[in-house]
């Protein structure tokens, strides 16, 4: 967006998936240590960019994925974890029918929250199916017996668990403690899916060691 006469801000969303090779070019242009003022050619032209009427902002959950020297040109701001009162507050605000806000029983929003394991693009989601779900009976007010319905009808399991965390507690029940190689065996899933996609929430949940 330009946020005044002649002063921009680029924003790179999701930045750990820039290729390699653009990733060498920022080198170059973000090398503003200097001079606020640098010419890069590419393609055959000359692009003119002036620092101190521009800004790059880089937003990205895997910033191990940016090579170190492109990390290092960034001012890095980390941001803290939503707390559960800001994704109540995220998945209430979200939750309409036909613009009309929706209540809930109480208590029963931090308990839908917790299904949607930190996050808020999740709770959005959530405020959504919740809508339409109020919405296909005319209400506006969603109650404990509405969400045991709705849970069967989108398979939401204790925690926000998915079925193959589910699986993963189940052969450690079954069979006690076990290797990666024999969980990824049992699966058949591979060793780098059960390390990405199913061991960080166990983790997060206290549910694995």
């Amino acid at each position: 967006p330009q946020i005044q006469d002649g002063a921009w801000v680029i924003f790179l969303d999701e930045s750990h998936q820039i290729p390699y090779d653009l990733q060498q070019d920022f080198l170059t242009i973000f090398n503003t240590e200097s001079t606020d003022k640098i010419s890069y050619g590419f393609g055959g032209q000359t692009y003119d960019f002036d620092f101190s009427r521009l800004s790059f902002i880089a937003a990205t959950t895997d910033s191990q994925k940016l090579v170190g020297p492109l990390r290092d040109r960034f001012t890095v701001v980390d941001f803290s974890e939503y707390k559960k009162e800001e994704l109540c507050q995220i998945l209430s605000g979200a939750a309409k029918v036909n613009d009309i806000p929706i209540t809930f029983d109480d208590n029963l929003l931090e308990e839908v929250v917790y299904t949607c394991r930190g996050n808020p693009r999740s709770c959005v989601k959530m405020a959504k199916d919740i809508g339409r779900y109020c919405d296909s009976y005319g209400a506006t007010h969603f109650d404990v017996g509405s969400w045991e319905d709705l849970k069967d009808v989108l398979g939401v399991k204790p925690m926000g668990l998915t079925n193959d965390e589910l699986q993963v507690l189940r052969i450690l029940k079954e069979r006690g403690p076990c290797t990666l190689q024999a969980i990824s065996s049992i699966t058949t899933q591979t060793r780098s899916f059960i390390q990405q996609s199913v061991e960080p929430h166990l983790l997060k949940m206290n549910l694995l060691k």
